[in-house]
């Protein structure tokens, strides 16, 4: 499925923080629609902000910088490399002191440079993870409602449970605990982890294993509080709402770590220049409080971005995506899109021929 196609059809909020409004097309169960909104296009507040965070220079204390320039580390990248104040010792070969060039013994090469090894990096890193976006979005979709039913129905306030113990209530938050533990979610995210073969997502590891322990626990105190039995001891009805609430947000918990594992396992693919992993270390602080907001359609931008910047592909329909998210938050990663591109498309510049 075209990246292009894909994005349009799980765009959604986080389950976490669903509006009232639904301005993003969720149905009532919290699946993902194939709505996306025509919203207006926020200010360019967050991009400014980016533009002054993106490397150690920004357009006030650099004059050098000029538009259609992004600041990277000390420098300035543009398409022809990266060039800032101290790139004159970024070179092999030449004079600092005199600030002329001698005759290099060896060919000069600038640091930003990326080598072939680095781009069949990259490239490996986009073909391994080319299907986890879409497998979580399936996961996300296939539980949302089992996963909604247990918050509603183990959401009470009053500490015995007794806002949330009626037959019906009872009924729908055990067919709900069970049905998610009917769905062997282990498994399913234990195949999500391994398709990202570079990174030990040791902490989705440890998530999956803390939804098995919660799911049984919550598995066994709903079978011994059956609705019908009219003489159920409250204290076994309040063990199944607290163990019913805590395998919810082990199951939310699941979720958050495969979106952040994600944006780990970029943050770990080192590569031999500098100055881009600076720009991917930009990028990734930038992407995370954007993954915090937006949850699951947010790994689906990140991937699709990264996708496009490394096989230079559709950059701009990635971009154009990102800004549907009028906010601050989806406009600086908008922003962090366009600035991450500029430093690869620099990079794989240098490349010697």
């Amino acid at each position: 499925m075209r990246k292009n196609s894909m994005f349009n059809l799980i765009l959604l909020l986080s389950m976490a923080c669903v509006s009232c409004q639904n301005p993003f097309g969720f149905s009532d169960r919290g699946y993902i629609n194939d709505v996306i909104g025509n919203k207006k296009m926020g200010n360019d507040l967050a991009i400014k902000r980016v533009a002054n965070g993106i490397g150690n220079s920004n357009r006030e204390n650099n004059s050098d910088i000029a538009d259609g320039e992004i600041g990277i580390g000390d420098g300035v990248a543009k398409e022809d490399g990266i060039v800032g104040a101290n790139d004159n010792q970024d070179r092999i070969g030449f004079d600092v002191v005199d600030n002329q060039r001698k005759e290099p013994a060896v060919a000069i090469q600038r640091v930003v440079k990326l080598t072939k090894e680095d781009i069949n990096k990259l490239e490996t890193f986009v073909k391994n993870t080319s299907e986890y976006s879409l497998s979580l979005i399936t996961i996300y979709n296939d539980n949302v409602g089992f996963y909604n039913d247990i918050k509603v129905y183990s959401g009470c306030s009053d500490t015995d449970g007794s806002g949330c113990n009626s037959k019906e209530q009872s009924e729908a938050r055990n067919k709900a605990v069970s049905k998610l533990s009917e769905q062997k979610l282990a498994d399913d995210f234990k195949k999500l982890a391994g398709t990202i073969k570079s990174y030990d997502a040791q902490d989705l590891k440890n998530k999956i294993h803390a939804f098995s322990e919660a799911i049984k626990t919550a598995s066994s105190s709903a079978d011994a509080t059956k609705p019908e039995d009219k003489q159920k001891d409250k204290g076994l009805m309040s063990k199944a709402i607290r163990d019913a609430r805590l395998a919810g947000k082990a199951y939310s918990d699941i979720m958050d770590s495969a979106i952040k594992t994600y944006i780990d396992a970029l943050a770990a693919v080192t590569t031999s220049s500098s100055e881009f992993n600076t720009a991917v270390d930009k990028f990734v602080e930038v992407a995370r409080p954007f993954a915090t907001k937006y949850n699951v359609v947010a790994i689906s931008a990140i991937d699709y971005a990264i996708e496009a910047i490394v096989l230079q592909k559709d950059v701009n329909g990635a971009t154009d995506h990102a800004k549907i998210f009028v906010d601050e938050t989806g406009q600086a990663f908008s922003y962090a899109i366009e600035a991450l591109n500029v430093a690869y498309k620099a990079a794989i510049k240098t490349l010697e021929k």
